[in-house]
C-alpha cells in the first residue's frame, strides 16, 4: 500500500492532492502512509520535498526515537516543499518536529489537533513570524493559559487571516481577555470566521470577548457551540452590539441555557441583518419557545435566512413543528435547509 502511495506521489496522482502520515485506522478513505512498516522514510521525505502538486499534509503520528535519522530527513523533505498550503498535526512529535524546520512560504492553513506544551507554544510563536496563514485552527491542544497567551499574540503577525478556530480548549475568562486584546490591538480587516466553540466560556468570558469581536468589521460568523456556561445575560450583551449586524452565520448549539436567552434572541433578531445560517442544536427549545423563535424570524428575516438547524431538540412535537411550517409556507421564506435530526 505505500509503494503505491509513494508512485502517486512521484508522479502528481494523489487523490485531491492529499497525503496522511498515519498509524492507525483513521482516514481511511484517503492516500495515506502507514510509518509502521519498514519504508525508507528519508526517500518518502525526499519525494515530498520534490513533489510539485501536493497540497494538503496531514501528520497524525511520527517515526520511533530509534529511527531518528530518518525521521530528520523525512522532516527535512517537508521543509524543502514548495506547494504544500494545509498542513494538520494530530501528532504532538509530529509538530515538534516539523514545526522546528520551519515551513514554505506557501502555507495558508495550520491545523493543530494535538496536546502542545509550552515549549511548543512558543516554537509556534517564531514559527508564525515566517507565515501568511488564511485559516489558522486550534483543537483539543491542553493549554495553559500561558501557553495560549504566547499563541494569541503571535497572531498579530497574520494580516490576511480570514478564520480563527480555537475549539476543545477551556480557554474561559482569561482566554477571552487575552483575544479580545489581540482583536482590539490588531483591528483584523480580513477575519471572517471566528468560531470559540467548547471553550467553557461564561456570561463574563463573553463580555470580555465583545470589545474584540466589535473591531471584527468584516465578521461573518461566530461559532459559541458547546460553551454551556453563557446564559441569557451573556447573550443580551452580545446581542446589542452593532457587529452582528453583518454576521452571515450564528452558531449556538449546546448552549443549554438557550432556552432562557431565547426571548434575546428573538429581542435581537432586528439587529442580525444578514443572517443566512442559525444552529441551535441540542438547546432544549420546546413548542411554546419554538412558536416564538419562527414568529421572531418570519416578522425579520425570513427571506434572508437560508438555514436553520434544530436537531437534538426532543422537547419539540407535532405543535411545535406546525408553527414551523406556518413559516414555512410564507412567501417571503426562504428557507433551503432545515435539520431536525434525532427528534422523538
Amino acid at each position: 500500500e505505500n509503494a503505491t502511495v509513494i508512485r502517486k506521489l512521484r508522479t502528481n496522482d494523489l487523490k485531491e492532492k492529499q497525503l496522511i502520515i498515519k498509524d492507525d485506522d483513521r482516514f481511511e478513505l484517503n492516500d495515506y502512509i502507514s510509518i509502521n512498516q519498514d519504508d525508507d522514510l528519508g526517500w518518502l521525505g525526499y519525494f515530498i520535498g520534490k513533489s510539485e502538486t501536493l497540497q494538503k499534509l496531514t501528520l497524525c503520528c511520527w517515526p520511533d526515537e530509534k529511527e531518528r535519522v530518518d525521521a530528520a530527513a523525512f522532516a527535512e523533505g517537508i521543509y524543502r516543499n514548495q506547494s504544500i498550503q494545509r498542513l494538520e498535526f494530530y501528532s504532538s512529535a509530529a509538530f515538534q518536529n516539523v514545526i522546528s524546520c520551519r515551513t514554505n512560504g506557501n502555507l495558508t492553513d495550520l491545523s493543530l489537533c494535538c496536546n502542545i506544551g509550552g515549549e511548543d507554544a512558543r516554537s509556534l510563536a517564531l514559527a508564525l513570524g515566517g507565515m501568511s496563514l488564511k485559516l489558522f485552527h486550534l483543537e483539543h491542544n491542553s493549554l495553559d493559559s500561558d501557553s495560549f497567551d504566547t499563541i494569541i499574540k503571535a497572531l498579530i503577525s497574520q494580516k490576511q487571516l480570514e478564520r480563527l478556530h480555537v475549539m476543545f480548549n477551556a480557554i474561559a475568562r482569561r482566554g477571552c481577555e487575552a483575544l479580545s486584546d489581540l482583536l482590539v490591538r490588531w483591528r483584523p480587516q480580513n477575519l471572517r470566521e471566528l468560531v470559540l466553540g467548547h471553550n467553557h466560556i461564561n456570561d463574563e468570558g463573553l463580555r470580555r470577548l465583545i470589545p474584540g469581536i466589535t473591531e471584527c468589521c468584516n465578521l461573518r460568523w461566530l461559532g459559541l457551540t458547546g460553551n454551556e456556561f453563557v446564559t441569557s445575560a451573556g447573550l443580551r450583551s452580545l446581542f446589542e452590539e452593532a457587529v452582528i449586524r453583518n454576521l452571515n452565520g450564528l452558531s449556538l448549539g449546546h448552549i443549554l441555557n438557550i432556552t432562557e436567552g431565547l426571548d434575546h434572541l428573538v429581542w435581537g433578531l432586528p439587529n442580525f441583518q444578514a443572517l443566512q445560517y442559525l444552529e441551535l442544536e441540542d438547546v432544549d427549545i420546546d413548542d411554546t419557545e419554538l412558536q416564538t423563535l419562527s414568529t421572531g424570524i418570519a416578522t425579520y428575516f425570513s427571506s434572508d435566512l437560508r438555514e436553520l438547524d434544530l436537531s437534538d431538540n426532543p422537547l419539540i412535537t407535532a405543535d411545535g413543528l406546525r408553527s414551523l411550517s406556518t413559516l414555512l409556507q410564507s412567501e417571503s421564506c426562504c428557507l433551503e435547509v432545515l435539520r431536525l435530526h434525532n427528534m422523538d
